[in-house]
């Protein structure tokens, strides 16, 4: 499970993180809530490092805590979405089984001006295009991408819902199999502090 916090806060140890984990603990999931390094002062992909040093540690570790590492997910909020989504896509094929991804910043090729963006590439759009394509799930997604259940506020105005539709497009146009919810109602933080039924739907999406 990863935080959210603008890459350049949130800790492992969040509210809404923890009850995400206690109920995943609940239901037959082990939780394993990690930190990474933040923006500014770790540009990208630091975070990516670190998370896949904790899927290292799982898998190393994992068996000797009695827990099975052979299939692993990821679910993440804001920017921890951004980071769970990215690293089931990298190259290195990290033996991530799903992806949970809620108020997912998708492309972040939309936000030029940021500065949370820029806190976290540390480079301009118009310098580094490539660094900026790299850093976007939206446009990294491909036939190897594992399933993502996807969820968003409607009403979300830091990050916008159609960066959920861009996502859940480019992971249709790569043959992913991808579920959305839409809470009609809510906005970034409602979404992240009261999900309602989406904690009992993406359970059930990461046991099957």
């Amino acid at each position: 499970v990863i935080h959210g916090g603008g890459w350049r806060s949130g800790a492992r140890d969040d509210g809404y993180v923890r009850r995400i984990c206690r109920y995943l603990a609940g239901h037959g999931l082990a939780a394993l809530s990690v930190s990474y390094r933040l923006a500014p002062d770790a540009r990208f992909p630091a975070q990516l490092d670190d998370l896949a040093e904790a899927v290292a540690w799982l898998r190393r570790e994992g068996p000797g805590l009695g827990l099975d590492t052979r299939a692993i997910g990821v679910w993440g909020y804001s920017a921890g979405a951004h980071l769970a989504s990215l690293m089931s896509m990298q190259p290195q094929a990290l033996p991530v089984a799903a992806v949970v991804a809620g108020g997912t910043p998708a492309d972040l090729r939309l936000w030029p001006d940021s500065p949370m963006v820029l806190g976290l590439l540390g480079q301009r759009l118009e310098q580094a295009p490539g660094l900026w394509a790299a850093a976007s799930p939206a446009s990294r997604a491909g036939p190897g991408t594992p399933p993502h259940f996807l969820y968003h506020g409607r009403l979300d105005r830091l990050v916008g819902h159609d960066q959920a539709t861009r996502l859940q497009q480019a992971l249709q146009a790569a043959g992913v199999p991808v579920q959305l919810r839409t809470h009609w109602l809510q906005g970034h933080v409602l979404a992240a502090i009261l999900p309602g039924s989406t904690l009992r739907d993406a359970t059930r999406f990461l046991q099957a």
